[in-house]
């Protein structure tokens, strides 16, 4: 069993935290509907101490993104001019699909 307590492994990540809560709180509500409980307590806890912290996205500079597109064949460079002119994600530009 994962843990943030002491002696834990203290992989539990906050979105985890949200996700697990998000799904308690669903099937609980299910519960009240259904008649099977009185009340939904999972509506009580503060999310607050659960806030997920990201990390801010540092695009590459145009002068970093010429660079490495003068060090890539042809259709590796034009996937990454793509990705730099759209702000697409590398796994959208490589399943996008010519028109037929």
């Amino acid at each position: 069993m994962r843990s943030n307590q002491p002696g834990g492994r203290g992989d539990i990540r906050n979105a985890t935290i949200n996700r697990d809560l998000t799904t308690v709180l669903a099937v609980l509500g299910a519960a009240v509907e259904w008649g099977a409980c009185e009340a939904n307590p999972a509506r009580d806890y503060n999310r607050r101490f659960t806030r997920e912290r990201r990390e801010s996205i540092h695009p590459p500079s145009s002068a970093d993104v010429k660079a490495v597109i003068t060090r890539c064949p042809g259709l590796f460079a034009r996937m990454i001019r793509f990705l730099a002119q759209t702000g697409c994600w590398q796994e959208d530009a490589g399943r996008r699909r010519s028109p037929a």
